[in-house]
């Protein structure tokens, strides 16, 4: 029994969308062995995700709605991981800076009971 999953937000909406186009892409343009995929496979997998999610691929005014260009997937993506790699830098100075602090606080306490 296949059931149809339910995409909440738009945003979800465009993402799936631009997976769809995303893995699409690798079938155009492209023999096998310049591409290092199955491509066949890939038309498979882009069947099945815009029939599981309920997306025309092919549907220009999607397309429209939900394309991401001029950026690419990849590109995002790379975006998203320089950004987590920033938050996570900043994390650990902050962490680094309320450390030290926090045993300036120590050492000054102790020198101000004796």
């Amino acid at each position: 029994m296949a059931h149809t999953i339910q995409v909440n937000s738009e945003l979800e909406k465009r993402l799936v969308f631009n997976i769809i186009q995303y893995l699409k892409s690798f079938t155009i343009g492209g023999s096998e062995s310049d591409l290092h995929v199955d491509t066949e496979g890939l038309e498979v997998a882009v069947q099945c995700i815009s029939a599981a999610f309920s997306l025309d691929p092919n549907s220009q005014e999607l397309a429209a709605q939900y394309s991401v260009e001029p950026l690419s997937l990849p590109h995002i993506f790379g975006l998203g991981l320089a950004g987590k790699q920033q938050l996570e830098e900043y994390a650990k100075s902050q962490l680094v800076r309320v450390s030290c602090l926090y045993l300036f606080r120590l050492m000054f306490s102790k020198g101000t009971r004796a």
